[in-house]
């Protein structure tokens, strides 16, 4: 039989977001900002039965198309929104003409050859339903009460201080010290930055596939335990099918690994030899030994 038309008389014409009630009333969806269930709702309104997977979410789409005005703001809440598990991203942007792609979770995967390595392993339907509420973002309900302050004096009046002015009594405030004054008067934080004695301790942070290429170092890992590893969820949609990590190249090979029962299939990757050939020689001696030393 068709569709009853009689069913829709009494809404406006065209298509409409299905939004289920199992993800209005999830707590993933409670714990989300403002921004974020706005952003959800227009990543929604792309999905047209067969796309889910090539869903966008970049500031010139969303700012030039949408309305929306502040990039930080979209950055945040699509963040906020892959942590809370109703949105999973399939491709990895890059720049200067490349979006990134993102699916919704509630509804099925489509398949695309486009997707990063990865990505439909990765994808877990309706992830929202495992993801806790304090991963989400801070209820702000649970805040501690602001304190309140008086400009009144408790005790006594107000005194004047009584120190110096800093315009000069003599002379003009616009008149140049001597050299050695200025010498004398240098500090280290007025040196330049090739001068600056920097502490033995600055280092900087590793990124999150160097991050994820030490892991694997150490042996295969599936996707949730990569997420467990960094400490966040996602984790996977970073690793790409060539790594690299203190300027050597490492391949890496994704398959579908089952779970134990009812749990699926979720990816798992693992380090090979294959990129050893391509790299620089004195490469090699470093990370052939590494290789060699990986459990089967």
């Amino acid at each position: 039989m068709g569709r009853d038309k009689r069913r829709d008389a009494g809404r406006d014409a065209g298509g409409f977001v299905a939004l289920p009630w199992a993800v209005l009333d999830s707590a993933a969806y409670q714990g989300l900002n403002h921004a974020a269930r706005s952003l959800l709702l227009e990543i929604a309104r792309q999905y047209v039965r067969d796309n889910n997977g090539r869903l966008l979410a970049s500031e010139n789409y969303l700012i030039e198309k949408r309305g929306w005005k502040s990039g930080d703001t979209i950055t945040r809440a699509l963040r906020e929104l892959v942590a809370a598990g109703l949105v999973h991203q399939t491709v990895q942007g890059q720049r200067p003409n490349k979006a990134s792609w993102y699916a919704i979770t509630w509804q099925t995967l489509d398949r695309h050859p486009g997707y990063d390595l990865g990505a439909v392993e990765s994808f877990e339907r309706s992830a929202y339903r495992n993801t806790p509420t304090q991963t989400i973002g801070v209820d702000k309900r649970n805040k501690p009460a602001k304190k309140s302050y008086t400009l009144t004096p408790t005790i006594g009046a107000i005194r004047p201080q009584n120190a110096p002015l800093s315009t000069p009594t003599i002379g003009d405030h616009l008149e140049k010290p001597s050299p050695a004054d200025v010498d004398a008067a240098v500090s280290d934080d007025d040196q330049p930055c090739e001068n600056r004695k920097r502490p033995a301790s600055a280092t900087k942070p590793l990124s999150i596939p160097a991050r994820i290429v030490a892991l694997l170092l150490t042996g295969p890992k599936t996707s949730l335990e990569l997420d467990e590893a960094m400490g966040m969820k996602g984790a996977a949609g970073f690793v790409r099918k060539r790594m690299v990590r203190d300027g050597i190249a490492y391949a890496v090979k994704a398959e579908r690994f089952s779970m134990p029962p009812r749990r699926g299939f979720v990816a798992r990757y693992t380090l090979t030899a294959e990129a050893i050939p391509t790299i620089a020689n004195e490469a090699k001696t470093v990370a052939g030994p590494r290789l060699a030393a990986l459990p089967p």
